[in-house]
């Protein structure tokens, strides 16, 4: 293995290291779609060790970049990549393992990798719960991992656009099971939080009043995500529901037929599914989370990048969201341990920067959830009568800081158990 120096990367670098990981085995999407400030495709060698070397990116993202990636390589051209390959995989075995250990470990994964490389497929998908159980051994997957469907998008079905037209649009499908209970998906499964547990979302901008309902809300939202060189904004229309025995978690969402024709320059006219977490009987865990999403593009000429949703983030919207935003899951890591997962601890500082973005994301957020109770409560003065609904928004406003203050104090926690254990780790090795 190589000396490659494992570090925190923050949310815009993450993206650009999986992207990067597909783009440098697909010159044709990278040559389609070139960043400014470095044309044409990366090099796949630095692509793979910076995936690597990156902390905070969840093992099977690395894992999945890396056999998808080398099964687009001839045999011939995989040999090349055989000391990147390895430490990819070796960055995403269980921490504290002696050296000797990691390196037997590694080569045994890196003879299972190849194998699995060498398969027609032109994914991991169709092989993956193979490659769950032929390295079980070595990776000690959790449930969350043992259990996830590798992301599908090559089904089609109709769906409407604004305008009533009946399109073939590309079904994404992607799904885990979990041993947590579907409440402790709350803040995943909830839209507004999307932007601050994946680097591939920019915003979820609210475009006019959130509608408290009995058991969730509605509203209308601009959101924008990242793919490669485009940044995206699509309005939708939300709908969040929990359960009253909060035995189901979910989220409907679909073009906002209010807003579309605000938006004349979004690229979709289909973009609707759902997001859920729910206890389902019988099944390898308690609890499923399951995502699903019907995209079709306007401009039937253009690359259709909903056939390659599963490289560009679906995947990563199901992992590395869920384990960084669900409620009883560290920042960055899985269900049970307090570090990164496959790779080293963070570091005092990186936590800090950590901290600090996030107690700014929450507040920008929170202003920007707020400004539509505010606007409506003033105009409840400017009227031609003064209106006594203005109570309300006010109580809207205050729910939406309660819940900004109580996501900020998760993350104090989270903060102050990163500092504990990197104290502990300090100890323990001084």
């Amino acid at each position: 293995m190589t000396n490659a120096t494992s570090r925190y990367v923050p949310p815009g670098e993450k993206r650009r290291i999986i992207e990067d990981a597909f783009l440098a085995f697909r010159p044709d999407v990278a040559n389609r779609y070139p960043r400014p400030e470095a044309p044409g495709p990366p090099g796949a060698q630095q692509a793979l060790a910076d995936l690597a070397a990156a902390t905070n990116i969840p093992r099977l993202v690395k894992q999945r970049r890396l056999i998808d990636g080398l099964r687009l390589s001839s045999a011939k051209h995989r040999a090349g990549f055989d000391d990147q390959a390895r430490d990819v995989l070796a960055s995403t075995l269980e921490q504290g393992l002696p050296d000797d250990t990691r390196q037997s470990l590694a080569d045994l994964a890196k003879r299972r990798q190849d194998e699995a490389a060498a398969s027609d497929e032109p994914r991991l998908q169709p092989r993956h719960s193979q490659w769950m159980q032929g390295t079980n051994d070595i990776f000690r997957f959790t449930t969350h991992e043992q259990t996830f469907e590798a992301c599908n998008d090559e089904q089609e079905a109709d769906k409407a656009t604004p305008d009533g037209q009946l399109v073939p649009s590309r079904l994404i499908i992607a799904q885990f099971w979990s041993n947590l209970p579907p409440a402790a998906f709350r803040t995943y499964v909830d839209p507004r939080n999307w932007p601050h547990c994946s680097p591939f979302w920019r915003a979820m901008q609210p475009l006019g009043p959130i509608v408290q309902t009995a058991n969730g809300y509605d509203g209308d939202f601009a959101e924008t995500v990242n793919i490669i060189t485009e940044t995206l904004t699509v309005p939708l229309h939300i709908g969040f529901r929990v359960l009253p025995d909060q035995s189901r978690v979910w989220t409907r969402f679909n073009i906002s037929r209010a807003f579309y024709n605000q938006f004349p320059g979004t690229e979709v006219d289909v973009d609707t599914g759902t997001v859920s977490a729910e206890s389902v009987p019988g099944g390898p865990a308690p609890t499923r989370v399951r995502a699903t999403k019907y995209l079709h593009w306007r401009d039937p000429g253009r690359l259709d990048l909903t056939d390659l949703s599963c490289d560009l983030g679906w995947s990563d919207l199901m992992m590395e969201m869920a384990d960084g935003c669900a409620q009883g899951f560290p920042t960055d890591g899985g269900p049970t341990e307090r570090t990164v997962t496959g790779g080293a601890k963070t570091s005092a500082d990186a936590a800090v920067s950590q901290l600090v973005e996030d107690v700014t994301t929450q507040c920008q957020q929170g202003i920007s959830e707020n400004g539509p109770y505010l606007k409506q409560m003033i105009g409840r003065f400017t009227g031609s009568s003064w209106d006594a609904g203005w109570i309300n928004d006010l109580l809207d406003m205050g729910l939406v800081t309660a819940r900004r203050y109580g996501n900020i104090a998760s993350n104090v926690r989270r903060f102050a158990d990163s500092l504990r254990d990197t104290a502990t780790e300090r100890d323990g090795h001084g």
